[in-house]
């Protein structure tokens, strides 16, 4: 009888992340069944176009005919647009990517009341904008999604200066760089950038970022200083019962990361929509990392950048393999159900505004 209070809240804590996976499902569902909609209206208009052409005239054999054609490529087209979402567009224009990825993000937005039509872009926001003046483009910086090649590229092109991204070391790129923040600007002059420039932000899996910023500060103690040793010895006085040698565990990390205020984390695990206020700052490309090539070459034509500028493959620059979705599994199959659903409800809003399905 002692277990019951446990296994009641065993059973709550089920019901609380069943709920938000619940609302998760629903939302894309209701996606598809505009996405349907749209095709269905389609089909009624093919059909009365071909009716003011007579062609209803023909046999009604031929005319089921076309129809069930047009229905079944219909079909066949939403579910292929769904399906490669992630995907490198092998059905979709980039375009209508990005059309797609914008509806997600309004709808939730609008949905979890987001919008501040009073209050211009916060101190805080205007931090992350990165304000390159000769392409007018601004680019919000998201820790740990590719972000040392993005600054690395606006240097070049603030510099005007035709090079290889590689060229440009961590440093420059991190601490020295010339391209300024819009906070640097008077404020009376922000929306004026905010309306005149092209406005950039990229985002990843919620749950890769978290483990990607972990390795990255955390196992690797070369040239780490304040995470590997400042910010770990912070962490192991928090959570240890002796402050003992040795890196910080995973559930350290996550017990830290959940113990912050996440609106005033540091910024390589605070949530992205804490970073770029998505819902108020009107992007005009929404980039993925699992897309970043491609939407990184598109960024940089829309912008009319060097033809011979290109986004760097990240992995140059890392030494090692990328985290990707099995490497994260692998890393939150460590934590408690409390705290992963802790972690959920950290980032519950990153994942429903960015379209990333919660896998765990």
């Amino acid at each position: 009888m002692q277990c019951l209070p446990v296994t009641l809240e065993l059973k709550a804590k089920a019901a609380k992340r069943k709920h938000t996976l619940t609302q998760i499902n629903n939302t894309a569902e209701s996606a598809r069944a505009e996405k349907r909609r749209s095709h269905l209206l389609l089909q009624q208009t093919l059909c009365l176009f071909l009716q003011n052409l007579g062609i209803m005239k023909m046999k009604w054999k031929y005319l089921f005919i076309m129809v069930l054609i047009v229905i079944a490529l219909s079909f066949w087209s939403t579910n292929n647009q769904v399906s490669n979402e992630h995907n490198k567009y092998p059905t979709r224009s980039w375009s209508a990517v990005q059309l797609h990825r914008k509806a997600i993000l309004n709808s939730m937005c609008n949905k979890f009341n987001l919008r501040n039509s009073t209050a211009g872009v916060s101190f805080k926001i205007a931090e992350q904008l990165m304000v390159e003046q000769s392409h007018k483009v601004i680019y919000c910086e998201v820790p740990k999604v590719g972000c040392s090649n993005w600054k690395r590229i606006l240097i070049l092109l603030q510099m005007n200066l035709s090079a290889d991204p590689s060229q440009i070391s961590h440093q420059a790129a991190h601490f020295n760089s010339p391209v300024k923040r819009l906070s640097s600007f008077p404020p009376d002059m922000w929306s004026q950038f905010l309306s005149n420039y092209t406005k950039v932000m990229f985002t990843r899996d919620p749950f890769e970022r978290l483990v990607s910023a972990y390795r990255n500060k955390f196992l690797h103690t070369l040239n780490n200083y304040f995470y590997a040793v400042y910010i770990a010895n912070i962490i192991k006085s928090k959570f240890r019962a002796s402050n003992s040698t040795g890196n910080v565990t995973f559930v350290e990390y996550v017990r830290h990361v959940l113990s912050e205020d996440p609106t005033q984390c540091d910024p390589h695990w605070r949530p992205m929509q804490h970073l770029c206020d998505p819902c108020n700052v009107q992007y005009d490309v929404l980039g993925k990392l699992q897309t970043v090539d491609e939407d990184s070459e598109q960024v940089l034509k829309l912008i009319r950048a060097p033809t011979n500028l290109h986004f760097p493959n990240a992995q140059q620059y890392e030494g090692e393999a990328q985290t990707d979705k099995t490497m994260a599994t692998n890393y939150l199959r460590n934590l408690s159900a409390e705290y992963l659903q802790e972690i959920i409800e950290m980032y519950k809003l990153d994942f429903m505004l960015f379209d990333y399905p919660i896998y765990l």
